[in-house]
C-alpha cells in the first residue's frame, strides 16, 4: 500500500474524553471562580452607598480592575468550553491567576497554574479553532477547505472531517480524486479505532 504524500500526518490519538473532561473542569472552575470574585467585586461596590466612605475618584481603579479581571476571566473560561479563541483563554486563565483580586488568595493561584499546564498541551491547543477554521467556515477556495478538512482529521473530528471533503468534493470536482483517498484514509481510521 502506498503512502498518500498529500493525507493529514497522523498522530497517535490521545484519550479525547480525559482532554475533555481536563478542558471542562479547567473551564467550569474558572466560571465559578469569576462569579465569586465578581460577586466580591459588588460588595465591594457596595461599600460606597455609606456616606462615611473615602471618595469614589480615589479607589475607582482598583474597582475597574476587580470588575474587569473576572469578566474576562469568565469570558476566557467560556471561550474554553467552546474551543474557540486560544489567546482569549489564555487571557482570562492570566487575569482569574492575580492573587490579589479575591479573598482567597491561596486558591487562585494553583488552579491558575493548572490552567497554564493544561492550556499549553499541544493536543489541548490544537483543539483550540483557528483563523484557518474561521476563514475555511466561509470556503475561500478549494485549498482552504481542504486544509480546514485536514486539520479536523489531524485532531480527531473525523466525522467533521469527511463533511468538510464531501462539501469540497461537491463544490471543486477536479478534486474529488484526492478527497476521495482522504475519506477512504478517515474510514480506515474510524474502523480501526471502534
Amino acid at each position: 500500500m502506498t503512502q498518500n504524500p498529500y493525507a493529514a500526518p497522523t498522530q497517535p490519538q490521545s484519550d479525547g474524553d480525559g482532554l475533555a473532561a481536563g478542558k471542562r473542569l479547567d473551564a467550569l472552575s474558572r466560571i465559578s471562580m469569576g462569579a465569586c470574585v465578581l460577586w466580591f467585586g459588588l460588595m465591594i461596590v457596595g461599600r460606597f452607598l455609606d456616606e462615611n466612605a473615602p471618595p469614589i475618584r480615589s479607589m475607582l481603579s482598583f474597582y475597574a480592575i476587580v470588575g474587569f479581571a473576572p469578566a474576562i476571566g469568565i469570558y476566557g473560561a467560556l471561550s474554553t468550553l467552546k474551543r474557540k479563541h486560544y489567546a482569549m483563554s489564555l487571557l482570562g486563565f492570566a487575569c482569574m491567576s492575580i492573587p490579589l483580586l479575591a479573598p482567597w488568595c491561596g486558591l487562585t493561584i494553583p488552579v491558575g497554574i493548572w490552567a497554564l499546564i493544561l492550556l499549553r498541551r499541544s493536543d489541548i491547543r490544537d483543539s483550540f479553532t483557528s483563523p484557518l477554521d474561521l476563514k475555511s467556515e466561509h470556503g475561500d477556495s478549494a485549498d482552504d477547505v481542504l486544509a480546514h478538512a485536514a486539520h479536523l482529521d489531524r485532531i480527531g473530528e473525523w466525522d467533521a472531517a469527511i463533511s468538510a471533503y464531501r462539501d469540497a468534493a461537491a463544490r471543486w470536482p477536479e478534486h474529488t480524486q484526492y478527497i476521495d483517498n482522504c475519506i477512504s484514509e478517515i474510514t480506515s481510521k474510524q474502523s480501526a479505532a471502534s
